[in-house]
C-alpha cells in the first residue's frame, strides 16, 4: 500500500515548474540550447511502413531515445512538467489520428515531487488513414512538429520539425514491425473483463471533498498496480491509496470541485497500470464516473451522471 500526499494545484505546479528550470540556470545557462542538449534526447520520425495502398491505415510513431537518468513527460505531466507534443502532418486527402500514449511510469523529482512520462525509450504514435483514389507511385511525406521537456536534475525544452518519405502503391509494404508491435502493446486498452472488472463508487459534491473507491477484481493476481488519472483542471485530487491484496485492488480518492472552476465532463478518465505475472507492464482504460452535482458553475443545470466504462485517456497512486 502507498499514500500519496497532496498534489499541486496547477498554479502550484506552474511555480514548481517555473522553479525547476530557473534556479539552476543563473549558474549553468541551460536555458540556451546547445549540441549537448541535444544528446540528452534524439528524436526519429518512423512509419510502419514503406509503402502505402489506396485506403490503407497505418501507423507512425516519433521515438525518443532518452539519456540514462533524465525522463519526458506523458500527456499529464503530473506535479510538476509539460506535456510531450506531437503535431502530425500528412498530405490533404490523408486522415490522422489522435496521438497515443504508452502507460506511464512515475519519477520522483527534487522537492519531493512526482510527475509522470517515460525514460530510456518511448514511442508515440499515431494512426492514419490514406484516401481511397490514393494515385499509384505517388509520394507522400508526413512531417510532425514535436515539444518536449526533458528533466533531471534540471529541466531543459526541446523541439524538433522531422520529415518521412513514404510511396504509393498498390500493396502496402510493411516496416520497423517489431518496433510498433512492441509498442502497440505497452498502449491501455479498453477494460476487459477476463483480465479486470471495475466498481465504482463515489459522487462529487460540489467545492466540497468527496470520497471515491474504485475496486478492481483481477482474473489472476498482479504484481504491481499503479493508477494514473488523466489531468481535470477544475478537479483536486488527494489522499490517493492503492492497495492490493490478492486479486483485489482498491483505489481511493477524495476530490473536489475548485471554486469558481468549470468541469470539462461529467467523468474522470484513467489509467490503470499493472505488472502481470510474468513481469509484462500493461495499462488499461478505466472511466471514473464523477456524478456531480454541476459541471458548470453552481447555477447551472444539474449532469446527467456517466456511465461507468473504460475509454482512451493528479499524481499516480501505486502499491508498490
Amino acid at each position: 500500500m502507498r499514500t500519496i500526499p497532496t498534489r499541486c494545484g496547477n498554479l502550484g505546479r506552474l511555480f514548481a515548474l517555473y522553479a525547476l528550470l530557473l534556479l539552476p540556470l543563473g549558474v549553468s545557462g541551460q536555458n540556451k540550447e546547445n549540441d549537448n542538449d541535444k544528446d540528452i534526447v534524439k528524436a526519429a520520425l518512423l512509419a510502419d511502413v514503406s509503402t502505402v495502398a489506396p485506403g490503407q491505415t497505418f501507423t507512425v510513431g516519433v521515438r525518443f531515445s532518452i539519456k540514462h537518468d533524465w525522463h519526458i513527460y506523458w500527456k499529464n505531466a503530473g506535479d510538476m512538467g509539460l506535456p510531450t507534443v506531437i503535431k502530425f502532418k500528412a498530405p490533404d486527402g490523408f486522415t490522422v489520428g489522435e496521438l497515443r500514449w504508452p502507460t506511464p511510469m512515475e519519477f520522483v523529482q527534487p522537492g519531493n515531487i512526482a510527475a509522470y512520462g517515460y525514460h530510456d525509450d518511448v514511442l508515440l504514435t499515431a494512426k492514419i488513414t490514406a484516401p481511397k483514389d490514393l494515385p499509384k507511385n505517388s509520394p507522400i511525406t508526413i512531417a510532425a512538429d514535436v515539444e518536449w521537456l526533458m528533466c533531471e536534475k534540471v529541466c531543459i525544452p526541446g523541439k524538433g520539425e522531422y520529415t518521412l518519405q513514404l510511396s504509393a502503391g498498390d500493396a502496402p509494404k510493411p516496416a520497423n514491425d517489431t518496433l510498433f508491435k512492441e509498442w502497440d502493446e505497452r498502449v491501455p486498452v479498453a477494460i476487459n473483463t477476463a483480465v479486470v472488472s471495475a466498481r465504482i463508487d463515489g459522487a462529487l459534491h460540489s467545492t466540497e471533498p468527496s470520497p471515491f473507491t474504485i475496486v478492481l477484481n483481477w482474473k489472476e493476481a498482479p504484481q504491481s498496480v499503479e493508477w494514473f488519472p488523466d489531468a481535470e483542471p477544475a478537479l483536486f485530487l488527494d489522499q490517493l491509496q492503492v492497495r492490493t491484496k490478492g486479486t483485489e485492488t482498491r483505489v481511493t480518492f477524495s476530490a473536489r470541485r475548485l471554486k469558481g472552476q468549470n468541469l470539462s465532463g461529467a467523468a474522470l478518465s484513467s489509467v490503470v497500470a499493472y505488472r502481470d505475472n510474468k513481469g509484462n507492464r500493461r495499462g488499461v482504460e478505466l472511466t471514473v464516473p464523477l456524478n456531480p452535482e454541476t459541471i458548470g458553475p453552481a447555477s447551472a443545470a444539474p449532469a446527467s451522471a456517466a456511465p461507468a466504462s473504460a475509454t482512451p485517456s493528479t499524481r499516480p497512486a501505486s502499491d508498490r
